[in-house]
């Protein structure tokens, strides 16, 4: 998978998020896992993350 930006036209939509919807893509967990260091896994599919 590759990861893509996109602008979100109106962050209200991102307020309420339901299960089914396709904007569950925009939700992931954040773990601070050091002191400097934070993983952003995604909810949908867990194997899936982000680490800065």
């Amino acid at each position: 998978p590759t990861l893509q930006l996109e602008t979100v036209e109106n962050s209200a939509n991102l307020a309420r998020i339901s299960s089914d919807s396709e904007m569950v893509r925009f939700l992931f967990y954040k773990q601070d896992t050091g002191l400097n260091l934070s993983t952003l896994v995604s909810v949908p599919y867990n194997n899936w993350f982000i680490s800065t």
